[in-house]
């Protein structure tokens, strides 16, 4: 079986092109020499899926992203100091400033964050099972 580089589709070792996307699999022998010393893993979409659901940012460590949790646990940081500050403003200028409007745009930047984690999750999770990332 020969692998196509530019859609990851398996084909049969005696087609000259990838039946899905036209690439040419000649020029693929060589890579593919390349390629079958990286290890390949599959990750479950499942469970994946259920971790950035119920406990955001663990689904990036359970995918081995690293760089990508760290960075949205950085953001869950940045998230209670701007809440922090925001405290502070309203018991400080309770009167003259509108910190219900604060709040929910503090809150609807949370929930962006959160809605973007899960569909990166799944996403990046397709990448690594069809071998689009490479450990």
């Amino acid at each position: 079986m020969i692998r196509c580089l530019r859609c990851a589709t398996n084909c049969d070792d005696d087609l000259k092109y990838c039946p899905n996307c036209g690439n040419n699999l000649m020029t693929n022998n060589s890579a593919n020499n390349i390629q079958s010393n990286y290890q390949i893993k599959n990750k479950r979409l499942e469970i994946a899926l259920l971790l950035s659901i119920f406990l955001p940012g663990i689904s990036y460590f359970y995918l081995e992203l690293w760089y990508r949790g760290i960075l949205f646990y950085l953001s869950y940081i940045l998230f209670f100091i701007v809440l922090g500050i925001k405290s502070g403003f309203y018991y400080t200028y309770a009167n003259t400033l509108n910190v219900n409007h604060i709040s929910m745009l503090i809150l609807f930047i949370y929930l962006l964050v959160y809605v973007f984690q899960v569909i990166d999750v799944i996403k990046r999770t397709n990448m690594i099972n069809n071998a689009q990332i490479r450990f």
